[in-house]
Parts: C-alpha cells; structure tokens; sequence
C-alpha cells in the first residue's frame, strides 16, 4: 500500500523557490543512472527522454534507483513531486547488469566518462551522477579527468553524490574540481551519519536533504529514499529552476555560474569547538541562492565566476600513471568532445581493475508498504 509522508523533508526548498514555478524545458538535465520505470504515475507526464543508443538489447528492467532519482527531479504525478517537473530530462542509462543479490555491477571511470560524453554531446546544461568511486585522491584517471574539463569548458554543470561510506574520506568524480559534491543531511539538520565528509569536498561541496525522501518505486509503488544520492538529485533539481529564472529573466549566467551561486550562498557551519564542523559541509540555502541570483543578474553584486579559459588545466594520470594535462592557450574550448569520444572509442590500454570502478552508492529506495 502506498502513503505519503506526513512531512516532506523539502518543504523548505519547495517554498523558497516557489517563485521558479516547474522549471524550463530549455533547461536539460542528464542523469547517469538506471532505466527508470517511466510509465510510473509519477514519470508518465514528465518530460524524459531516454538514450537508447546507450541501453543493451536484453536490458528492459527498470531500475528502482533510477526511477527513484527521476522522480525527485522531474515526477509530476501522483504522490510525487519533484522539484523541477517543468525541466527536459535525458536518462544516461549506465547500471544494468545485475548481481545475485540483485545489485547492480559497478562501471568504469571509462563507462562514465562516455555518458558524460553523451550528454555533452546532447546539449544537457546538467549532469546528475549519484554514483561513485571511493578513492584516496582527487585525481581521476585521464579519459574521466578530460571529460569532467570538457564538461567544464561547455560550462554544462556536473552534479555528483559524495559517497555513503561514513569517513573523512571522497569520492570521484565528487572531489574533482568543477564538479559540485552532495553531501546528505538528515531530518534532523545535521550530516547524516553515513554521509561523506573530506578536505576535498570544502572547496566544492554543499549539503542538502538526503533522509526518507519520497520517491517513486517501479510497480507504481512509493518509497522513501536515503543517502547522499538522493541529495544529489535534490540539488540537480535546485541548479535546473535556478537556471531556468536565469533564462526567464535573461541573465547572462550560465550552469557552472549557478555552481558558484549554490555554494556562495550554502549556509556554513557555526558550531564552536575543535573538530565541531569537521562533518558540515554548507548547507543549500534556496532562498539564498534564488536572491544571489537576481542580484547577480541584475549586476548589484558580484560573486567567484568560474573560469576555464586561458589555463593550463592538469586532468590527471592514464592507465599507465602517466600524468595528462590539457594546455589552454585561451580557449579550452578547442578541446572539442569530437576528439573525446574518439578518445574513449580507441582506448585499448582501458581495462579498468574492480578496485578502480564506479560503484552505486550503498543506500537505495526503500518501498513503503
């Protein structure tokens, strides 16, 4: 039997940004995830394209945690409402084959550099990858690392999850520069336990709810969905209505512009004592990052732009350790993802080992019965 949740745990979003309204079609976001169930009530009106081109003949199941990321962004049915219904949305199909207790199989960096690819090349202005790596570095390896600055120089917004493992330790592709990290809060206002926390994510991370969130199931089932995931998603929603004011009004600010506008307006920490803060990342302020944007689009304040040209940008190390970098003579631009994918498609050395593979976070939907 479904229910619905006494108190939605975005409450406080939806009416902050009330003002947005459902979001623009011209605003599109890709999402690496699964097949979501799209004939759910939640989904069936929504405006979601998948990529067939990425799916497998023999792969038809949906997928609960695709369904479930979908519906926190685009439902517009039934007992679920995302927060960007109104948005385009591309599914980048990447988890499909299934374990004997019915997980999914991780990817490599190379499978996800190839989505994002994909949707680069599909025009998408947001990237929503609630999966991941966990790693002792920042750097990923090259063909991801080339992707993530080409995604960069198209100043198409990636939104990733920081990881479910409960450490001052980081996920890829969360941790690398340009990317915007998601952290989970709980309903309580405070990091979830299981959520992420490093160094790493201080300079590109924000939190945002992340505990019993409604989803939809597929089955036409509900659910409630936890972990830093489902925050991802949550603020994917938050960048695409930004973006779409930014069109409405006829800002000149672009998605990775709304990136530094989440973040400079994220509510710090203000705790006191040694260590106190170390789990807070900042936390989302939609009311804050709706009156930044009009101000910044009115040109009455000013905040960190991102820059990407003119930069000698390191990417990383290859299969082999071989550091990579792109050299930015002006325009990183010119890095165009015509050589990327002929990058990626003609890569015999990329057999990534299990240890060095993007892995589904931990959590999933859980069905409310």
């Amino acid at each position: 039997m479904n229910i619905q949740c006494k108190s939605d745990p975005l409450r406080t979003i939806r009416a902050a940004l009330k003002a947005c309204g459902e979001g623009s079609s011209s605003v599109s976001i890709g999402v690496v995830d699964g097949l979501p169930d799209l004939p759910h009530p939640a989904l069936v009106d929504a405006k979601i394209d998948v990529l067939q081109t990425m799916v497998p003949p023999e792969m038809v199941e949906s997928d609960p945690h695709g369904t479930s990321i979908c519906s926190l962004i685009f439902g517009r049915g039934g007992q679920i409402r995302g927060l960007a219904p109104g948005c385009s949305g591309l599914v980048l199909p990447l988890f499909f084959r299934k374990t004997k207790d019915g997980q999914s199989l991780p990817v490599s960096q190379l499978d996800l550099a190839r989505a994002i690819s994909f949707g680069i090349e599909n025009d998408v202005s947001i990237i929503n990858i609630s999966a991941g790596q966990k790693s002792a570095t920042a750097e990923a390896e090259s063909h991801l690392a080339q992707v993530i600055q080409l995604a960069a120089a198209r100043r198409v917004l990636l939104v990733a999850a920081a990881g479910n493992d409960g450490c001052a330790c980081i996920h890829l592709p969360a941790a690398v520069e340009f990317v915007l990290s998601v952290g989970a809060l709980g309903a309580t206002g405070k990091p979830l336990e299981i959520s992420n926390w490093a160094e790493a994510y201080r300079r590109n991370g924000v939190l945002a709810p992340g505990e019993n969130l409604p989803v939809a199931v597929p089955g036409g089932d509900t659910g409630a969905g936890t972990g830093t995931s489902f925050a991802a998603a949550v603020v994917s929603g938050v960048a695409a209505l930004l973006l779409s004011v930014a069109r409405r009004e006829g800002y000149q600010l672009d998605p990775l512009d709304i990136r530094q506008i989440i973040i400079e307006s994220a509510t710090p920490c203000e705790l006191e004592g040694v260590g106190a803060c170390d789990r807070f990342l900042a936390g989302t302020n939609a009311a804050a990052a709706l009156a930044m944007l009009h101000r910044a689009g009115a040109g009455q304040t000013s905040f960190a732009m991102v820059q990407t040209a003119g930069l000698d940008l390191h990417v990383g190390r290859d299969a082999g350790g071989r550091q990579a970098t792109v050299s930015g003579r002006g325009d990183l631009g010119s890095l165009t993802s015509v050589r990327v994918m002929q990058s990626l498609a003609s890569c015999p050395a990329c057999r990534h080992q299990p240890a060095r593979a993007i892995r589904r976070l931990k959590t999933k939907p859980q069905k409310r019965r």
